[in-house]
């Protein structure tokens, strides 16, 4: 299960297109982190943009004794001071760990526009309060910039059904050439492939007839949807790790054990990898409102 990163943006947001629910109580998140802790999942990705989630990690680590290496994204406020030394010390206060694992810039423009935030990065590496520098990047641009940066150890992307090997796979293989992590992201692209398509907003209509093509694919060879986006993932030579949210324990046993269910035949990787959205676009979930 080392392959699997259990995303807290639920814990402390309401998030996803499917999501109904709502974010999950207090004692729900902790089943859902003593699920992932019993089940060999090591690694949490967090942010300060969602919400409580911290905090709600920090009870956890100080309530159970189980500690998470914790993954985190920041971003950089327009006029903002930079003091990420003392960013990093209150976060880590907060989640009750000694280091970060990770720390990512939420944006490759901040990355790129405040190189005094890197030094200060790389400091932090120096001094072990930050194992490895990452960057969250949305377009494929960026991604080699970063696949190509000497100071970035950590890239997270997406990478779906529809975000696939045809739209960036050549450029994780130069990523992972130049010895970089790669953690994917939006597996289930923000859980439209479980949505009814007849329910899709007009704005999400070009991505029907893709959407019904995987559905289509999941019926020929016995599959749900879920196993069939993870599996897809986990099996990329070239991934890392794969970031996955859930809103409830049953989720992510679901989750689980689709990921330790028999390999995707090579034909079914190859009509997924021929699957091509023209508007690449509706990738990115914040294009669709």
């Amino acid at each position: 299960m080392n392959k699997l990163i259990l995303g807290t943006v639920q814990f402390g947001l309401n998030y996803g297109i499917n999501n109904e629910k709502g974010k999950p109580q207090k004692a729900k998140v902790f089943e859902i982190l003593n699920h992932a802790y019993r089940n060999e999942i090591s690694l949490l990705d967090t942010a300060d943009a969602y919400g409580n989630a911290v905090d709600l990690i920090g009870d956890f680590h100080r309530e159970t004794g189980q500690l998470f290496d914790i993954i985190t994204k920041f971003k950089i406020d327009k006029d903002e001071e930079i003091n990420l030394t003392e960013k990093i010390g209150s976060s880590l206060k907060r989640l009750g760990v000694d280091s970060f694992w990770g720390y990512l810039y939420h944006s490759f423009d901040d990355y790129k526009n405040h190189p005094e935030a890197r030094k200060q990065l790389i400091t932090a590496r120096e001094n072990g309060k930050v194992k490895h520098i990452g960057v969250s990047i949305y377009n494929n641009n960026d991604l080699l910039l970063a696949a190509e940066d000497k100071h970035i150890d950590i890239i997270q992307l997406p990478y779906n059904l529809l975000d696939n090997d045809k739209q960036r796979g050549d450029l994780i293989a130069i990523a992972k050439a130049n010895n970089k992590i790669i953690h994917t992201r939006s597996a289930f692209l923000q859980g439209l492939f479980f949505k009814d398509t007849n329910t899709f907003p007009e704005k999400l209509s070009p991505l029907v007839s893709e959407v019904e093509n995987i559905k289509e694919l999941t019926k020929h060879h016995n599959l749900d949807i879920a196993t069939l986006a993870l599996k897809y993932a986990t099996t990329n030579h070239n991934i890392d790790n794969v970031l996955i949210g859930v809103d409830s324990p049953e989720q992510l046993a679901t989750n689980i054990q689709a990921v330790s269910s028999k390999k995707l035949s090579a034909e079914l990787i190859r009509k997924i990898d021929a699957i091509a959205v023209s508007d690449i676009a509706l990738l990115n979930p914040s294009n669709w409102s």
